[in-house]
């Protein structure tokens, strides 16, 4: 986040949310978390030959925990976010 003067910009990328407390106590959401169960999310890394789905247990075949994202045919990265910085894989 940077504070010049009035105007505050913000950039986010994961599951770093940006938020403002203000003196009163009131929190502002100045950013969103990148999952990809939001529909948007989910267009773009199907759209780029991503896969979605949550793990599955070995033993059961059900489903754990929340959606991943997943290079089409590999099991990896594996990652609850959809957007990550430095990471080729993910």
């Amino acid at each position: 986040m940077l504070l010049n003067g009035t105007k505050i910009y913000c950039a986010n990328s994961g599951d770093s949310r940006c938020i403002v407390v203000g003196k009163n106590g009131k929190v502002k959401q100045l950013s969103r978390d990148h999952k990809p169960c939001d529909k948007d999310e989910a267009e773009r890394i199907l759209e780029r030959g991503g896969r979605i789905e949550a793990f599955k247990d070995q033993i059961t075949g059900e489903d754990m925990g929340p959606k991943r994202v997943w290079l089409m045919n590999e099991d990896v990265p594996g990652l609850a976010m959809s957007r990550s910085i430095g990471d080729y894989v993910a």
